[in-house]
């Protein structure tokens, strides 16, 4: 079993992650590294530069995942900058700039950077969504109102009751792939 690292903070990112890992039948090791994240408008540009930071220091095979939201009635709003909005707004803030609004839909773009000695490589996957009536399950703001592909439950509560609020499967082993043959 391949050893890859994981370079994140995040209980909950690592969780889910070690999820696909496990099925997938390699070993991930969570990394916490102090990682200065540029500011961009770009979830490609913020991941390809935290796993080079990141590589820059363990120099061993590893993954850097973020993602970003886009709710087309607000115009693409939040976009990269999720985290900090999690930390402004409660449930019923999002639930509120939702009301009135006939396209209740929303875009997760989740990104992984695979890197190693050899290079780096992007793997995406877009999962579309759509906001509940009502928040549901203990989390983040916006995963208690949110529930993503075909799934019946807000993210919280597929989290809460450790369940897949979406299935990364094939993001997670296009990475290891590429990570095993590189």
């Amino acid at each position: 079993m391949k050893r890859i690292f994981y370079i994140t903070g995040n209980r909950y990112k690592f969780k889910n992650a070690k999820i696909y890992a496990d099925k997938l039948g390699f070993g991930l090791v969570q990394k916490k590294l102090r990682i200065k994240e540029i500011q961009s408008d770009s979830i490609e540009n913020i991941v390809k530069d935290k796993a080079k930071q990141a590589f820059e220091v363990l120099k061993k095979p590893l993954i850097v995942s973020d993602s970003g939201w886009n709710i087309p009635s607000l115009k693409g709003f939040p976009g990269p900058y999720m985290h900090y909005i999690n930390q402004w707004l409660e449930a019923e803030d999002f639930l509120s700039l939702m009301k009135g609004k006939k396209d209740k839909s929303i875009i997760l773009e989740n990104i992984i950077c695979a890197i190693s000695s050899k290079g780096s490589k992007l793997f995406k996957q877009i999962i579309k969504g759509k906001f509940v009536n009502r928040p549901k399950g203990i989390g983040l703001s916006s995963d208690r109102v949110v529930v993503l592909g075909k799934s019946k439950y807000t993210i919280a509560e597929a989290q809460n009751n450790n369940k897949e609020s979406v299935d990364g499967t094939n993001l997670w082993k296009k990475a290891y792939q590429w990570l095993k043959k590189n």
